[in-house]
């Protein structure tokens, strides 16, 4: 120090560098804190992106496993329509097909039985002309 310098100056120069050293330090410990924020908040922003694309994708599959699902019933449906629609179409045809054979007049065996007028055919009685035939052996009604 020089001989004109008062000696509390020298003691206020020492206490300024040690001031600018420990700013200093706290700088390079804010650069860093900050350097250590930004990389966390870059790789917060990229797992957020990486789980957004994966959200988007699992909607994506979601929305087309519905849609599926959606077009197999209704293929099932139509085809249960078109079961039921041929099922009515059939019992309809056996309908009037029975009803066709219950207007038909019906016809008696060539034996026994009523006539339309309600007299019996010669050779039969009224049960519908069937005689029971004998057992073997001759036993039985005859």
């Amino acid at each position: 120090m020089s001989p004109d310098t008062p000696p509390n100056v020298e003691g206020n120069i020492s206490n300024f560098e040690k001031a600018v050293q420990r700013a200093e330090a706290l700088s390079r410990a804010a650069r860093q804190a900050a350097e250590r924020s930004t990389q966390t908040a870059l790789e917060s922003a990229r797992q957020a992106e990486i789980m957004g694309e994966e959200a988007r994708v699992t909607a994506e599959n979601a929305a087309k496993a519905a849609k599926q699902a959606v077009e197999r019933a209704e293929k099932l449906v139509a085809e249960a329509q078109e079961r039921a629609n041929e099922t009515v179409r059939i019992a309809k045809e056996a309908i009037a097909k029975a009803e066709e054979v219950a207007r038909r007049p019906h016809v008696q065996g060539l034996r026994g039985g009523r006539r339309p007028g309600g007299e019996d055919r010669p050779g039969g009685h009224a049960g519908g002309g069937i005689r029971p035939r004998p057992l073997a052996g001759g036993v039985g009604p005859r």
